[in-house]
């Protein structure tokens, strides 16, 4: 077997190294096909279209999207935005109930009413309110009361803040902020014309605050999933051009000659075209993810660059001609830049694995875009070198790097116990982090504090009410509805068990809404009904209801009334406290109503959904790039014991870092979830080039210090130049619009350098300790057996020959 695949690398290599040749002896049919690719991913490029919302990762089928999608078909439409106009950080007004303001308010709810697309805006002077004639129900609206008298406008304050349905809605308890509700269709709007609505409904709200110097926010789904979309695009705007420019600098720096800083550009480049319009062309939309699409891209690409680049520049150092030199380059590297990009698309491809929609198209897209790296830059690149040959004027910056190794071999391979025990230590020290990460996915947790975003839904929050909600839906028994008196009295219980809940502050539900018709045909309080005592007075109750509001009742309840819904704002919690605490509402009104089907729903529970689903993906994505990766890593060099000894260094710096999470209290969210299944990916391509090298050495007969030193003479170099690259790119994501990725950026950054420290320090003290048990075990072998033949007391770190 080792020979079979001996013979398959062998033949692997030559491959490369004639793929390279042929693009060399044809450069104008290469750039002619690159160019014509390159023309069709563009037109790709142009068809791409957006994920509204981290909602859309939920998978379509899950129960939990099905019973959110049949409360929206049955109950209502989630595409709402509230505006809340407040007077609490203005000096022109103190209560809302002023005529100025009430004025003011009037015309802001007409300029959103004659916005294109929307149904309806209701608030103070157009919302409206029950009222009784005898035992009839009338249906008028607020602004009918607030015609400029003073004595009519306290009838109007009064009117509304008494009426828990108000409260919270259209006005804060304390009267100084008003709510506007804005509704338009959800199933029938597109993203393009959502995307126009709100932009055209923020510039109404700013005009509106510069005019009046009154406070505006809007929130709702709506907002949120259009502004997270044009985030999205402005991290892409930003972090791509800021990419090309650190690895444009980089380069330079290294090789000090400008083709060499611009080739590699050209090739990233073109694969990450390769990526964006193959998910145009497939149908993939951008998701919130993709802000790191091309930095994985480019990062992991140039990477493959920063090797052949340098092999190449040694080669012309010593006098090899152009061409000459990239053949020879090509040879050598082909086959371990092969394995890196292999490794690294295992990593990414386990997103396959994930169970969240859409993540594993990220990951098969960022791994077509790291393959076409590959080739662009055994193709492409040697093609633009050779046309544009970039001038030795002095070698390349490449002395300290090599004072450095010198000075790394010699400490780790002389100080391995230390070193190993130092990594012990490290790990403990992690794992107690690690018991410590929280889970969390509301997209309001993963924004920077100063986004619009979050800022709207705090104010929103303080001011009026919790701006998400958890839905209750009841359904009765066989034989039973609404109408009946026990089913009412049942309904009931089950108010009052979610009232009991610390984070419940009021239930809205056709039961409130019952009692506030029978109290106003009873000529009493609206805010204090009494519960209807017989069915006959709720068949009464519901009739009228029917008559003069029916949406009001079809918000709440189901045509044939055996369908009910108990509406609870409810706050933004950590993932595991929203999961807890939602199961125990749902234990609660379940015995609080026997034998009536309980279930919930709102954007509450699937982001508990979400976050359960983010877990398994760390979980399950991890773990098939480990073992993928593994058995590549140990095919190539031959040996699963030097491959397990080459993980390793590149599972304490994962580690390390989700140590950090939990000592830092970073959440783990549909972001920072994927740092580890990246970097696993990338931090072992530094592995495959060393164990590569020292395979070889060892071969040849050198011992374990020798063949470290004679790999950290081929690759340490373009490891730590590669490194710096990958820190500098993943850095870049810290400035990106969402918190979430911005601390993936960090991380990883972060991740890479601890992984280059550990490959350069501990993956040679690991395979010192490992060269010492092998001789200890080789002579316990012959004393066992004094007649064994040498070659079967080989040394542990020995690959396969």
């Amino acid at each position: 077997m080792p020979r079979l695949l001996e013979a398959a690398i062998g033949r692997l290599a030559n491959f490369i190294a004639v793929s390279t040749s042929a693009a060399l002896r044809h450069p104008a049919l290469t750039l002619v096909l690159t160019g014509a690719l390159c023309a069709w991913l563009a037109l790709g490029v142009a068809r791409l279209e957006q994920l509204s919302s981290l909602l859309g990762f939920l998978p379509r089928d899950s129960p939990a999207v099905v019973r959110y999608d049949r409360f929206l078909d049955e109950f209502a439409s989630d595409e709402l935005i509230l505006v809340a106009v407040s007077c609490a950080r203005s000096e022109r007004c103190s209560r809302v109930f002023e005529p100025r303001v009430l004025e003011q308010l009037g015309a802001l709810e007409e300029e959103l009413w004659n916005l294109n697309g929307v149904d309806r805006v209701l608030g103070l002077t157009s919302a409206p309110y029950l009222d009784a004639e005898g035992r009839s129900l009338l249906v008028r609206r607020l602004g009918d009361l607030a015609t400029g008298q003073e004595a009519e406008i306290r009838d109007l304050a009064t009117r509304v803040l008494g009426d828990p349905s108000f409260v919270g809605a259209f006005v804060s308890a304390d009267a100084d902020t008003a709510g506007l509700v804005v509704q338009f269709p959800s199933r029938t709007f597109s993203e393009s014309e959502r995307r126009v609505l709100v932009t055209e409904l923020l510039s109404v709200l700013e005009d509106f605050e510069r005019k009046t110097g009154l406070v505006a926010f809007a929130v709702g789904q709506p907002i949120a999933s259009t502004l997270s979309n044009q985030n999205t695009r402005d991290d892409l705007a930003l972090l791509i051009p800021l990419m090309f420019l650190v690895v444009a600098v980089a380069f330079y720096r290294v090789f000090r000659s400008l083709v060499a800083a611009f080739v590699p550009l050209i090739c990233v480049a073109a694969a990450t075209l390769l990526a964006f319009g193959l998910m145009g062309h497939l149908g993939i939309p951008i998701t919130v993810v993709s802000s790191i699409l091309p930095i994985l891209i480019v990062v992991i690409g140039v990477t493959d660059a920063m090797h052949l680049m340098t092999r190449y520049f040694q080669h012309r150092d010593l006098g090899l001609a152009n061409r000459a030199s990239l053949e020879r380059a090509a040879r050598e590297l082909g086959v371990p830049s092969l394995m890196t990009a292999l490794t690294s698309s295992l990593g990414l491809l386990s997103f396959l694995l994930a169970p969240l929609t859409h993540l594993g198209e990220f990951g098969a897209m960022a791994a077509v875009g790291i393959a076409g790296a590959f080739v662009a830059t055994f193709t492409l690149l040697p093609v633009l070198v050779l046309l544009f040959p970039p001038r030795i004027r002095r070698r390349p910056n490449l002395e300290l790097g090599d004072r450095i190794l010198d000075g790394i071999h010699a400490f780790s391979t002389r100080r391995a116990g230390l070193l190993l025990g130092l990594s012990v230590v490290t790990l403990a020290a992690a794992v107690v982090g690690m018991s410590r990460i929280h889970v969390q996915n509301d997209l309001f947790q993963i924004l920077d504090e100063s986004d619009y975003i979050f800022r709207s839904e705090t104010f929103v929050s303080d001011q009026l009410r919790h701006t998400r909600t958890r839905e209750i839906i009841l359904e009765a028994p066989p034989g039973v509805s609404l109408s009946d008196a026990g089913a009412f009295r049942e309904l009931a219980n089950a108010e009052r068990a979610l009232l009991e809940s610390p984070y419940v502050r009021r239930v809205d539900s056709v039961l409130a809404l019952l009692r506030r018709v029978d109290a106003l045909l009873g000529d009493s309080d609206p805010g204090a009904g009494a519960l209807p005592g017989s069915s006959g007075e709720i068949e009464e109750l519901v009739f009228l209801l029917q008559s003069a509001a029916p949406e009001w009742l079809e918000s709440l309840v189901s045509i044939d009334l055996r369908m009910v819904r108990l509406s609870v704002p409810w706050p933004i919690l950590d993932s595991s406290t929203n999961l807890v605490e939602g199961r125990k509402l749902e234990r609660a009104v379940a015995e609080a109503a026997p034998g009536w089907s309980v279930s919930t729903t709102g954007i509450s529970d699937l982001n508990a959904l979400l976050s359960d689903l983010v877990l398994r993906t760390q979980v399950s994505s991890f773990s098939g790039a480990f073992v993928t990766i593994l058995i590549v890593l140990a095919l190539l060099v031959g040996s699963l014991r030097l491959a397990l000894l080459g993980m390793i260094p590149n599972m304490l710096p994962i580690a390390v870092l989700l140590g950090l999470m939990g000592y830092w209290g970073i959440l783990l969210d549909i972001g920072t979830a994927m740092v580890a299944t990246v970097l696993i990916g990338i931090s072992v391509d530094d592995t495959v080039y060393f164990l590569l090298h020292y395979r070889n050495a060892r071969r040849e007969g050198a011992d374990v210090s020798r063949a470290v030193r004679f790999s950290f003479g081929f690759s340490g170099n373009a490891a730590i130049f590669s490194t710096l690259i990958l820190a500098a790119g993943f850095s870049l994501l810290g400035f990106s619009n969402f918190q979430s990725l911005a601390y993936l950026g960090i991380l990883s950054a972060l991740a890479v350098i601890l992984a280059v420290i550990s490959e350069l320090f501990l993956l040679p003290a690991v395979l010192v300790i490992g060269d010492r048990v092998g001789q200890w075990q080789a002579r316990r072998a012959r004393a066992a057996h004094p007649g064994a033949a040498p070659e079967k007391t080989r040394s542990f770190t020995s690959p396969l020959s």
